[in-house]
C-alpha cells in the first residue's frame, strides 16, 4: 500500500544512515561542534541563523511534501522520486548559496581590508613627502631671507666704517688745510651714507618680499599637487573596492540565479 511504501522508504532511509561510515562520522563532528558552540555560548546564535535559513526552506518543503503525498496517493512513485530529488537539491544548494555568501562576504571585507592598508599607505607615503616638501620650501626661504638680512646688516657695517674713516680723513686733511669746512664735509659724507643705508634697506626689503613671495607659491603649488595625489589615491580606492564588490554581486548572483532554476523546476 501507499503507507506502507511511506514507512519502508523512510526505515531505509535511517538504515542507510545507521549503515554508512560516512555518515556516522559526520554525525560525530556534528556533535563534536554542537558541544563546542554550547561550551563556547555561540549555541544561541548559531541556532538563530540555522532559523532564519530553515524559515526560509519551510514554504518549499511544505509545498514539496504535499506534492509527495499527493504523488504517492495518486500511485505515482516516479513522480514523488523526481519531487524529493529537487527537494534535497535545493535544500543542498541553499545551503551552498548560504555558504558561499559567507565566504564571498568574508572575502570582501579582506579585500576591503587590503585595499584600505594598501592605499592607506600610500596616502600616507604623499602626506610624508608633502611635509618634507614644504619643510624644503620653509628652510630655503628662511635661508635666502636671512641671507639677505645678514647681506645688508655687513653692507651697512662696510658704508659706517668708510663714514667714519671718511670722516677722519676729512680731520685730517683740515690740520694742514684751514679751508677745509669740517661740518660741512662730514655733514655731506652723512648725507651720502644715509642714501647708501637707504638703497641697501631697499634692496633687502625687496628681496624679502620676492622671497615670501616665491615661498607662498611654492606651498600653494605643492598643497595643489598633494590634494590631487590624495584625490588620486581617494579615487583608486573607491574603483577597487566598486570592482570587488562587483565581483561579489557576480559571484553571489550567480547563485541566487542557480537556485531560483532548481526552485522554478518543480514549482
Amino acid at each position: 500500500s501507499t503507507v506502507w511504501a511511506l514507512i519502508s522508504a523512510i526505515g531505509g532511509a535511517i538504515a542507510a544512515v545507521i549503515t554508512s561510515p560516512l555518515l556516522l562520522a559526520i554525525g560525530v563532528v556534528a556533535g563534536l561542534a554542537g558541544a563546542f558552540l554550547y561550551l563556547s555560548g555561540a549555541a544561541g546564535a548559531v541556532v538563530d541563523w540555522l532559523g532564519a535559513k530553515l524559515c526560509e526552506l519551510k514554504d518549499t518543503a511544505t509545498e514539496a511534501f504535499q506534492g509527495i503525498a499527493n504523488a504517492l496517493l495518486a500511485g505515482d512513485i516516479e513522480l514523488a522520486g523526481r519531487i524529493v530529488w529537487t527537494m534535497l537539491k535545493i535544500a543542498w544548494q541553499t545551503g551552498i548559496h548560504t555558504l558561499e555568501n559567507l565566504w564571498l562576504s568574508f572575502k570582501l571585507g579582506f579585500v576591503k581590508a587590503a585595499y584600505a592598508m594598501y592605499f592607506g599607505a600610500q596616502a600616507a607615503f604623499e602626506t610624508l613627502t608633502h611635509w618634507l616638501t614644504i619643510a624644503w620650501v620653509e628652510t630655503i626661504a628662511a635661508l635666502k631671507s636671512g641671507w639677505a638680512s645678514f647681506s645688508a646688516w655687513y653692507q651697512h657695517t662696510v658704508e659706517g666704517l668708510a663714514n667714519w674713516l671718511a670722516k677722519r680723513w676729512v680731520e685730517v686733511q683740515a690740520i694742514f688745510d684751514d679751508t677745509i669746512d669740517v661740518t660741512f664735509q662730514e655733514n655731506y659724507i652723512d648725507q651720502q651714507s644715509d642714501h647708501t643705508d637707504k638703497d641697501i634697506d631697499e634692496k633687502k626689503n625687496a628681496d624679502k618680499a620676492q622671497i615670501e613671495k616665491d615661498r607662498t607659491a611654492s606651498r600653494s603649488a605643492e598643497d595643489a599637487e598633494h590634494e590631487q595625489n590624495l584625490a588620486s589615491v581617494g579615487d583608486d580606492y573607491q574603483k577597487a573596492i566598486d570592482k570587488a564588490k562587483a565581483a561579489y554581486d557576480a559571484a553571489s548572483g550567480g547563485d541566487t540565479a542557480e537556485l531560483a532554476a532548481l526552485k522554478s523546476q518543480y514549482a
